[in-house]
């Protein structure tokens, strides 16, 4: 059975569905059509906006709250308003019933459901679709909850955004270097990320384009080829690595 498949049986069968976004990129995580699916369906839709560790002010996730939605920000590390969240769970499911934990490949489900049982019910790793299949796991008497596969919004297949968000693997991508471009083009224009190449490498792109900013970026970090030309390729896997890897964090 594929992961789609997967992941929407566990809806189907879920009273209520936890759609697990990373609070940094909330806008471009969150998935409107699959939302209103589920509540045209009659099911309880919880907005939870993990990560709020890496998060420096509200307005990175705020503006992706939406009408019908029950929403709550936590963090899994170091554990935050978790008791919260279980709390406004058990207030849906009075009479018990099945949750369904979605969302983008790595933005932490399977975290959700360690921290929300208080042990290692779920295996977790940083590596986009690690977790794989179906599971069910007792949450607490007569409630139970799905660890699902991430499910990628069909009009969200965006290598960059994918990358930005965690959501694949730079070993993934066979030309990495475009969205890396992309990446620095953007880093460059953002208000919210913009510092955060200075502060990863000591690195000022200045009035560069992306493209000689990417030469000059390998250059500086020694990232060659024979005969010293910038090997683009290799640092546009490490960007993309330490981009995602817990290096993401404004500071």
């Amino acid at each position: 059975m594929s992961l789609f498949k997967h992941a929407f049986l566990a809806m189907d069968e879920a009273d209520v569905v936890l759609e697990v976004v990373d609070a940094r990129f909330a806008d471009m995580m969150q998935n409107v059509d699959l939302e209103r699916k589920l509540l045209r369906n009659g099911k309880i839709v919880i907005l939870v906006f993990n990560k709020l560790d890496l998060v420096d002010n509200k307005a990175d996730y705020e503006n992706a709250r939406a009408p019908n939605l029950y929403t709550i920000a936590i963090s899994c590390a170091p554990k935050k308003n978790i008791n919260h969240l279980r709390a406004l769970i058990f207030s849906k499911l009075p009479q018990g019933g099945k949750i369904a934990v979605v969302g983008f490949p790595n933005v932490g489900k399977s975290s959700v459901i360690n921290a929300l049982t208080g042990r290692h019910s779920a295996p977790t790793s940083k590596q986009a679709g690690f977790t794989r299949g179906k599971s069910l796991i007792k949450l607490k008497e007569d409630v139970y909850v799905f660890d699902t596969p991430g499910v990628i919004p069909y009009d969200q297949r965006n290598e960059f955004q994918l990358l930005l968000v965690n959501a694949k693997s730079p070993n993934q991508v066979q030309d990495i270097e475009n969205p890396a471009v992309e990446l620095l083009g953007w880093l460059r224009k953002s208000a919210l990320w913009g510092n955060w190449l200075k502060k990863q490498y000591d690195f000022d792109i200045g009035t560069m384009n992306a493209e000689e900013a990417l030469e000059k970026l390998a250059e500086k970090m020694n990232r060659l080829r024979k005969g010293g030309l910038p090997d683009t390729r290799t640092m546009s896997i490490q960007l993309w690595h330490d981009w995602q890897k817990g290096k993401s964090k404004r500071k």
